[in-house]
C-alpha cells in the first residue's frame, strides 16, 4: 500500500478531484443545467435592458518643448525631461480628473448647454419629508438664512448632477508609452459625448495658458521688485566703497601696500646686518680681552684687520728674543748688546701694548654703534610691520566691500536678465499641450455591449453551472466517498460495490454466483480480500452485516459476499436476522415458511444434528452456500436473545459451519443488531452511497463500536458507474475499469 506522500500519490490526488469534479457534476447535470439557463437568462434579460450608452474619444498631444521664437527659459517652464515624462503625463491626467478643473468646466457651460448634457439623465424623485419641514413662522424670525436646515431630500443642484454625471463618465489615460492622453466620454446622447469630449479638452489648454499667464505675470512683478531692490543695493554698497576710501586715504592702497612691503624687506636686510656686524665686534672684543688677561696668544691679533701694524711690532719684537736667545750663548747679561737688545725689546713690548689698547676701545666703539644701530633698525622694523599689519587690515575690510559690491552687482545683472527674458517668453505661447483628435460623434452604442455581455452571460453560465452540483455536493451531508468514511466516520473503508443497474433487483443475490456482472462481483472478491486481511479471527466467526437506515443493501451485500466466501473454500451460513422485514430468501427464491422462528415455535431443542433440522429449514443455495431464512416475522429479537433456545442455535451453528453471516435490521432505525453483536465475532457496516446522512451514520457506528464484536470497517454499496474504484484504500480494484478492455482482449 503506497504512501499518501509520495509524489504518485500527489498526482493521483489530482486526477482523482477532477475526476470527482467530472461525476459530481454528472449526477445533478439536470439540475446545473437548469441553474445556468436560469441565471444566465435573467442576466442576459438585465444586462440587454439596459439603456444604451455612446463613447467617443478626443486626444491631446505633450509635446516636451514650446515652440519658442528665441532659446530662453521660461520661468513657468512645461518643457520636461525625458525621465520626467512620466510624471508629467500623470500629473495632466490628475488634472484633468481634479474637481477644480471639473468646476472651471462645468461654469463655462451655457444654460443650453447643460440643459441639453442632463436631458438624458433626469434626476431621481425623492419624496419630501414632512419632518424636515421648517416653520414659516421660525423662518420669518430667524435673522440668517444660514440658521434654516437644508432638507436632505431635496435634488441636487444643476453643477452637482453634472460633476457627478461628468466624473463617472470621463475616462482620462495615457495611450500607451505615447504622449498622447485620450479622454473617453460616455453619454446616453452621442452628441452629448462629442460636445462634452471637445469641450473638456478646449478647457483644459485654456486653464493650463490662464494658469501659466498668471504665473508669469506674478514671476515678472516679484522680479521688477527684486530688480529695483538689488540696484539700490549696489548703489548703496559702491557708496559704502568710496566712503572707507575717503576715511583711510585709501585711493592707492595697493601702491601704499607695495611700499610698505618694500621698506618691511629693507629693514629686515639691515636687522641682520647689523645684528651680524654686531656679533662680529663682540667676538672680537672678547678675543682681545682674553689677550691682554694672557689666557690667549697675541700673536693671533695679527690674524684681525683691526691690528695691522700690530704685526710689524710683533715681528720686531720676536726677532729681537731670537737676537738675545744667540747673544746670550756667547755674551754675558751686562754685555752692551744684550743691554741694549733689553732696552729695544721693552721699548716695543711697550708699543705694541699702547696698540692692544688703541685698539680694543676702537673695538668696543665700534660694538657700541653697532648695537645702537641694531637697536634703532630694531623699533623701525617693528614699526614697518606694525604699518603692514594696519594695511593688510584695510585692504581686508575694503575688499570684503569690494566682494560685497561685485556679489550685489552680478544678482543684480541675472535678475535683469531673467527680468528680459520672462518679459519676452510671456508673449510667447504658454502652453506645450495640442489638441490633435476631436471627438466624433459616436454611431454604435458601446452599452449594452452584446459580445460583451456573451461572455458575462457565458461565464455566469458556466459558473452556475458548475457551482450548483459542488455547492450541492458540500450542502449534502450523506456519505457518498472514502473521504466521508475515514475523515468524519473515523473508520476503515472495506470496499465499494458498484451499482448492480443492469441486473434485475430479484436475480441481484445470485450475481456472484451466476456471474450475472463481473464488475460487481469482483467488488465482492475485493471485499472477501479486505475482510481476510482485516479480521483477527482465523478460526469459524460469524460477522454481524448492518447498516443505519433500510434499503441500504445489507441482504444484497450478505447474499453476495457469503457466495464469494463460499466460492473460497468456506463452508458459508447466511442467516436472516431481520425478523421484523426478512428478505434473504426472496433473493434466493427459497420458501420462509421454515425458518427460526418456525423452529423456535416448534418446541425443538438445540441438539448437534440440529442443523439437518426440516423445520429449521437450513437450505443450500450454491455450493458451500447456505441459508437460514427467518422462518417469519416478529418485532421480539431482543426478547428471544435475552431467553429462550436462539442464542444457543446460533452457537451450534457455529460449530458446524466455517463462517457465519447474520443479516440484521438497520442499527439506526432498531436495537436489534445492537444485540445481535454478542453472537458474532466480528462486524461490518454497509452504506448505501448517498444514502444515510453523516451525523446519523456516525452516531450510530460508536454506539455498536462499544460492544465486543470487532469492528472490520465500512462498505458503500451502489456505488454509481465510474465513482468506485478510484477511492480504494488497497491495491486491490484499484483501476480496473481502465483495464477492462484490456483483459477482455482474446
Amino acid at each position: 500500500m503506497q504512501s499518501s506522500d509520495s509524489p504518485d500519490a500527489n498526482r493521483e490526488g489530482n486526477l482523482i478531484d477532477v475526476r470527482r469534479l467530472f461525476l459530481v457534476v454528472r449526477e445533478r447535470w439536470i439540475g446545473a443545467l437548469v441553474c445556468a439557463v436560469l441565471v444566465s437568462g435573467l442576466l442576459a434579460w438585465g444586462l440587454l435592458r439596459q439603456i444604451p450608452v455612446y463613447a467617443t474619444t478626443s486626444t491631446l498631444l505633450v509635446e516636451r518643448s514650446n515652440d519658442r521664437v528665441v532659446d530662453i527659459k521660461q520661468v513657468v517652464d512645461n518643457s520636461v525631461d525625458s525621465s520626467l515624462t512620466d510624471a508629467l503625463l500623470l500629473t495632466h491626467i490628475q488634472q484633468i480628473r481634479s474637481r477644480t478643473f471639473l468646476a472651471r468646466a462645468i461654469a463655462s457651460l451655457t444654460p443650453g448647454e447643460r440643459a441639453s448634457t442632463l436631458a438624458a439623465y433626469p434626476p431621481a424623485k425623492k419624496s419630501a419629508n414632512p419632518l424636515l419641514k421648517v416653520d414659516a413662522s421660525a423662518q420669518l424670525a430667524s435673522p440668517s438664512p444660514d440658521k434654516v436646515e437644508k432638507d436632505p431630500s431635496a435634488p441636487p443642484s444643476e453643477e452637482s448632477r453634472l460633476e457627478d454625471l461628468i466624473s463617472r463618465n470621463l475616462k482620462v489615460e495615457r495611450s500607451g508609452r505615447t504622449l498622447l492622453i485620450t479622454l473617453t466620454m460616455r453619454h446616453r446622447d452621442p452628441a452629448a459625448a462629442q460636445f462634452l469630449a471637445n469641450k473638456l479638452v478646449d478647457e483644459y489648454i485654456a486653464f493650463l495658458i490662464d494658469r501659466a499667464t498668471a504665473s508669469n505675470d506674478s514671476a515678472l512683478v516679484f522680479l521688477k521688485r527684486e530688480a529695483d531692490d538689488l540696484r539700490e543695493r549696489v548703489e548703496a554698497a559702491e557708496q559704502n566703497v568710496q566712503a572707507y576710501r575717503e576715511k583711510n586715504n585709501l585711493f592707492f592702497i595697493e601702491q601704499n601696500q607695495n611700499i610698505v612691503s618694500q621698506r618691511l624687506r629693507e629693514l629686515s636686510n639691515s636687522v641682520t646686518q647689523a645684528r651680524v656686524r654686531r656679533q662680529s665686534l663682540d667676538a672680537h672684543v672678547d678675543q682681545v680681552e682674553k689677550i691682554t688677561r694672557g689666557e690667549t696668544d697675541a700673536r693671533s691679533l695679527a690674524s684681525l684687520p683691526e691690528f695691522g701694524a700690530f704685526a710689524s711690532v710683533q715681528r720686531q719684537i720676536d726677532e729681537l728674543r731670537a737676537k738675545r736667545d744667540v747673544l746670550a750663548e756667547s755674551k754675558g747679561a751686562k754685555h752692551p748688546a744684550m743691554l741694549d737688545n733689553a732696552t729695544s725689546l721693552e721699548t716695543l713690548q711697550r708699543l705694541r701694548t699702547q696698540q692692544i689698547d688703541a685698539a680694543l676701545a676702537d673695538l668696543r666703539n665700534q660694538r657700541d654703534r653697532a648695537l645702537t644701530d641694531e637697536k634703532q633698525l630694531g623699533v623701525e622694523l617693528a614699526a614697518a610691520e606694525k604699518e603692514s599689519l594696519r594695511y593688510d587690515q584695510l585692504a581686508v575690510e575694503y575688499n570684503s566691500l569690494r566682494s560685497a559690491v561685485e556679489t550685489t552687482r552680478a544678482t543684480y545683472a541675472t535678475i535683469l536678465s531673467r527680468l528680459n527674458e520672462t518679459t519676452i517668453s510671456s508673449r510667447l505661447q504658454n502652453t506645450n499641450i495640442k489638441f490633435t483628435d476631436p471627438a466624433v460623434m459616436p454611431v454604435q452604442p458601446v452599452e449594452p455591449n452584446r459580445m460583451k455581455i456573451l461572455f458575462i452571460v457565458g461565464a455566469m453560465g458556466a459558473l452556475a453551472f458548475f457551482g450548483y452540483p459542488l455547492t450541492a455536493d458540500k450542502l449534502d451531508t450523506r456519505i457518498k466517498s472514502w473521504s466521508d468514511v475515514e475523515h468524519y466516520l473515523k473508520a476503515p473503508l472495506l470496499g465499494e460495490i458498484d451499482a448492480a443497474n443492469a441486473v434485475a433487483t430479484p436475480r441481484r443475490a445470485g450475481i456472484v454466483i451466476n456471474g450475472l456482472d463481473e464488475e460487481v462481483a469482483e467488488g465482492f472478491r475485493t471485499l472477501n480480500n479486505q475482510i481476510q486481511l482485516s479480521s483477527k479471527e482465523r478460526g469459524p466467526k460469524t460477522i454481524l452485516v448492518t447498516s443505519t437506515i433500510p434499503s441500504e443493501g445489507k441482504s444484497f451485500v450478505v447474499s453476495n459476499l457469503g457466495a464469494s466466501f463460499a466460492a473460497h473454500g468456506s463452508r458459508t451460513l447466511l442467516i436472516d436476522v431481520d425478523f421484523r422485514r426478512p428478505n434473504l430468501h426472496r433473493g434466493f427464491k427459497v420458501s420462509n415458511e421454515n425458518g427460526i422462528l418456525a423452529w423456535l415455535s416448534s418446541g425443538a431443542e438445540v441438539t448437534p444434528e440440529v442443523a439437518q433440522d426440516k423445520t429449521l429449514g437450513i437450505t443450500q443455495v450454491g455450493p458451500g452456500l447456505f441459508l437460514l431464512p427467518s422462518g417469519g416475522e416478529s418485532r421480539k429479537l431482543t426478547e428471544l436473545l435475552v431467553r429462550g433456545r436462539f442464542t444457543p442455535l446460533i452457537r451450534q451453528l457455529q460449530k458446524d459451519f466455517d463462517l457465519i453471516i447474520l443479516d440484521t435490521p438497520p442499527a439506526g432505525v432498531f436495537p436489534d443488531a445492537e444485540a445481535c453483536c454478542s453472537l458474532a465475532t466480528e462486524f461490518f457496516y454497509v452504506c448505501r452511497f448517498a444514502g444515510p446522512e453523516r451525523l446519523h451514520t456516525r452516531q450510530t457506528l460508536d454506539r455498536l463500536r462499544q460492544r465486543d464484536a470487532a469492528f472490520l470497517g465500512v462498505v458503500i454499496n451502489a456505488v454509481p458507474p465510474g465513482r468506485t474504484g478510484a477511492y480504494a484504500l488497497s491495491g486491490w480494484g484499484h483501476g480496473r475499469r481502465h483495464y477492462k478492455s484490456y483483459y477482455a482482449r482474446r
